[in-house]
């Protein structure tokens, strides 16, 4: 992950979850993050960009 303050979102590196074991799927319009099968991060896509809403996802309880 990198934080840019000019930006008004962050930017996430799928390589750098892909070398912590972390498996990235995109299915239905919908970008998953997950790990040993339980999904911790997902988001829609919006125009042409996939956008994490800012919640994670452990097991199946939102985490805020």
């Amino acid at each position: 992950m990198r934080y840019v303050p000019e930006l008004k979102r962050n930017l996430i590196s799928t390589s750098i979850f892909d070398g912590l074991g972390y498996c990235t799927r995109i299915e239905h319009v919908v970008y998953k993050i997950l790990h040993d099968a339980l999904i911790t991060f997902k988001g829609p896509k919006i125009n042409s960009l996939y956008i994490l809403d800012g919640s994670a996802i452990i097991g199946h309880a939102f985490v805020f």
